[in-house]
């Protein structure tokens, strides 16, 4: 995943379901993850924030739910509103 851009802090919760596979990839370098005992799985993240970003977030579908940014999580919300349109 290269994203050029602002950077921002990212944390991102995944179900235990993509859990089984999205913690054995890395995604980009400053990923840390922490699986939890319900086996879903928590990434943080610092990376830039494009359009790049929530097209990979939103490439997951119900399986992932952006814990912060507030900002990050609205933007996901409204492309997916926009695709549930079309």
């Amino acid at each position: 995943m290269v994203m050029r851009g602002r950077r921002i802090d990212v944390e991102l919760l995944f179900s235990k379901t993509a859990a089984a596979w999205v913690k054995d990839k890395l995604w980009h370098s400053s990923q840390q993850t922490t699986l939890s005992k319900d086996g879903r799985l928590r990434m943080a993240l610092k990376v830039a924030d494009t359009d790049e970003l929530t097209g990979w977030i939103l490439s997951f579908g119900s399986q992932v739910r952006v814990v912060w940014p507030e900002v990050l999580k609205q933007k996901v919300k409204e492309e997916a509103k926009k695709i549930s349109r079309s």
